[in-house]
């Protein structure tokens, strides 16, 4: 189910590190430990008021131990004050735990459990959501188990803001649905119109708990964070310590195909009373099915997204009932329009055939909801999103993605994103740029909750539109492009200028002496090869540009399109709020400015104009101060020798690569270049070095990912005789150094 995958995600990371490394831990009738010993309620303020000793020493309850392969190496003190992660794998990974004997450590990290006394000396670490300990020394006060902390309730606006990350806390709700991630239940517990992830070993809830599906249940446990790599606070998460934590308050009230039926168009509408998190059913027309993954049903011009806690073996058409729950927090935060329902069974009540699909052209769409949003009314009859629709529409590219593939069309002055599966892409993927074609699919539209300078009261509007292809069959080619388009004739134009330029060659070369064909073929064979090598890097760079303008300026001016679109329909109804469409189409226009004056700013090439290479480096290192913000300081030593032109221009596009990339993916607030020389006489070497977020070496985007400017660097360093080195560390910046030879003939070269 979906929130299987969001424990250990790529954008979010589990809590934060937990755990108290056995590795020294030593069993002692009661240690004495020197210094000041602080509260956790101290070590755990993010931003201390009154400065910590270093080493911390704390005393405290172990709460919570993980002994399994994905999050060994983590465990939760609590003391009278409060409860803290202590993370022994981070600190054995930094070289703060101090145990030299690894096997009698493992040893003693496996007899760790809840309730012990322990002491532990270490350092505080604020890198992750909530401040941690790593240990440098730990000991075991008492060798007996003793009762764990008291599990207050939990307040809701402290569980689901992350206030009470690493404290025992009692959660009471409706559970919704689990998954199993191989040594643990993973439940989703819905408690006060809100979300929260539950951990339970296997052994807990024999043979699964679908049967406490829609019951009502509670759970002490240690409260975890699961945030973003920025460190905001996405949802909480429970990791039950004993099987007495965990109580039935209540068993489901209906089977699932018993629940109360509510119509589609009554989903998420006005009630008389509060909505309960309990099970719904629905009934619809089935138009579109991933099996044991989701599906769409319909009725009329209102849709459903249902995604299924189990299989069902439907097929397109079928009037089918399923029972689940409605999740709305999409709504809320503006994902779209439509609740979805999540943990839902399905059965099938009659065959059919599929609904005709619905003839509305994007615009229309936009129309409809423009027009309820400026009469502060619903949509009639519905707003089409979950729809099986068609409408015509103009290819403009395809694009691979993880999970398949997207077409980006044009239709109007929309353009719409339609999704296909790797199957189907591979069919779709021939297609050629401008075919003319009719599209079918489901429509999926997300919403804009905010505009312009801040929050809207009103009612949101469409700010993106997609469609989901059931299969190839739902592209339609109306009217395939002409031959002559502009990549063809472009390809003609080279074909007829090259054989010119050869044939011109050949008669000229003919004029010569026979004595001098031997030198005109040498520098005729030097030529091409420099000829190809700069055809590829070119290449390679407009490549990279087109992936740029995509990823930022295309998506910002589609956006302004619809903007437009929208000022076009005010102006026809009089022009009531034409300004508010006009403030927000500038700002988008703003946004579009800055990106591409970044995109010139990477494509611009900096000649020396009769300055020096000191000189040259240090212009474009200001430059990029005054138009970043970023400190940026060069350092040329005076020993450096004289560097050739044609050497020197090449290093500062290398330069001026490097500073580019940190500027774009590292974020960093400082850049340090130096220009020195190595210790020989024929040689300098060129540092650049940021203390931005910094990656992996080995799993950086590369040229099959449409990035090559690492590529390009190093091409033309090699191309100089020299060598490039990158080193880099998430969280600890990157350097790359560059070496360069100085050859006793690089003066004739450039007077050549």
């Amino acid at each position: 189910m979906r929130f299987v995958t969001a424990l250990v995600g790529r954008g979010a990371c589990i809590g934060i590190g937990l755990l108290i490394s056995a590795p020294a831990l030593a069993i002692t009738p009661g240690p004495t430990v020197e210094g000041r010993h602080c509260t956790l309620a101290e070590v755990r303020q993010p931003d201390a008021a009154i400065p910590l000793p270093q080493p911390v020493i704390v005393r405290g309850r172990v709460t919570w131990v993980a002994h399994d392969t994905v999050m060994d190496g983590y465990a939760v003190v609590q003391d009278d004050t409060a409860g803290i992660w202590v993370n022994f794998r981070l600190a054995r990974q930094r070289g703060v735990w101090n145990q030299s004997n690894d096997t009698a450590a493992e040893d003693a990290w496996a007899g760790l459990s809840p309730g012990l006394d322990v002491i532990i000396e270490g350092r505080r670490d604020v890198e992750g959501f909530a401040p941690m300990l790593l240990p440098h020394r730990a000991w075991i006060v008492t060798p007996s188990n003793a009762a764990l902390p008291a599990a207050p309730s939990a307040d809701p606006r402290r569980l689901f803001s992350g206030a009470d990350d690493s404290q025992r806390v009692t959660v009471e709700g409706i559970l919704q649905g689990y998954s199993d991630d191989g040594a643990r239940w993973i439940l989703e517990l819905a408690t006060d119109r809100q979300r929260c992830l539950v951990s339970v070993l296997h052994e807990w809830m024999l043979p699964n708990p679908s049967h406490l599906v829609d019951g009502v249940i509670r759970v002490a446990g240690v409260a975890a964070s699961r945030f973003t790599t920025r460190g905001e606070f996405v949802s909480p998460t429970l990791h039950v310590c004993e099987a007495d934590d965990i109580s039935i308050l209540a068993q489901p009230e209906h089977a699932p195909f018993e629940a109360p039926i509510v119509p589609l168009a009554r989903l998420g509408r006005f009630q008389t009373e509060p909505a309960s998190a309990h099970r719904v059913r629905c009934v619809g027309t089935l138009t579109h099915t991933r099996r044991n993954e989701y599906l769409c049903i319909q009725e009329g011009a209102v849709g459903l997204r249902v995604e299924l806690a189990e299989g069902a073996e439907l097929d397109a058409g079928d009037v089918v009932e399923v029972s689940g729950f409605i999740d709305s927090s999409g709504v809320v935060a503006g994902v779209s329009e439509a609740a979805v329902m999540v943990g839902a069974v399905a059965r099938k009540l009659a065959s059919g055939s599929q609904p005709p699909p619905v003839p509305i052209t994007p615009e229309q769409v936009v129309r409809v909801n423009s027009d309820a949003q400026r009469s502060g009314l619903t949509a009639v009859p519905g707003d089409y999103d979950g729809v099986l629709v068609t409408f015509p529409a103009r290819l403009v590219e395809a694009q691979r993605t993880d999970d398949g593939g997207v077409l980006l069309l044009a239709s109007g002055g929309l353009t719409i994103h339609a999704s296909a599966s790797a199957a189907d892409y591979q069919s779709l993927r021939a297609l050629e740029a401008g075919s003319q074609l009719q599209i079918t699919g489901v429509l999926q539209m997300d919403l804009s909750l905010m505009r312009g300078r801040g929050p809207d009261w009103r009612m949101p509007l469409v700010q993106r539109m997609g469609v989901l292809l059931r299969s190839a069959q739902d592209v339609a080619v109306v009217k395939r492009p002409t031959w002559w388009n502009r990549r063809r004739l472009l390809i003609t134009l080279l074909l007829v200028g090259g054989g010119l330029a050869m044939t011109l060659g050949w008669v000229w070369s003919l004029r010569k002496e026979v004595a001098a064909q031997a030198v005109r073929i040498l520098e005729e064979m030097r030529g091409r090869r420099e000829a190809a090598v700069e055809y590829q890097a070119t290449l390679r760079e407009r490549n990279r540009l087109a992936a740029n303008l995509h990823d930022t300026l295309l998506q910002t001016l589609s956006a302004i399109g619809m903007q437009l679109q929208s000022c076009e329909l005010s102006g026809r109804t009089g022009g009531a709020h034409l300004g508010e469409h006009l403030d927000l189409t500038r700002s988008m226009v703003d946004k579009a400015v800055s990106d591409l004056r970044g995109s010139v700013w990477s494509l611009r090439s900096i000649p020396l104009q009769g300055r020096s290479f000191a000189d040259a480096v240090e212009s474009l290192g200001r430059q990029l101060a005054i138009s970043t913000g970023i400190d940026v300081a060069t350092d040329m030593d005076s020993a450096t020798p004289v560097v050739p032109d044609f050497v020197a221009g090449n290093l500062l596009l290398v330069l001026q690569e490097a500073m580019h990339n940190a500027v774009r993916h590292a974020s960093p607030r400082k850049i340090r270049v130096r220009v020195a020389p190595t210790g020989t006489a024929d040689s300098i070497s060129l540092t650049i070095e940021d203390d931005g977020r910094g990656f992996t070496p080995g799993r950086e985007a590369g040229p099959e990912d449409g990035h090559f400017g690492l590529t390009v660097m190093r091409e033309r360093v090699e191309r100089l005789g020299g060598s490039l080195t990158i080193s880099s560390r998430p969280s600890a910046g990157t350097k790359v150094d560059v070496t360069i030879r100085l050859n006793p003939h690089d003066a004739e070269i450039e007077a050549a």
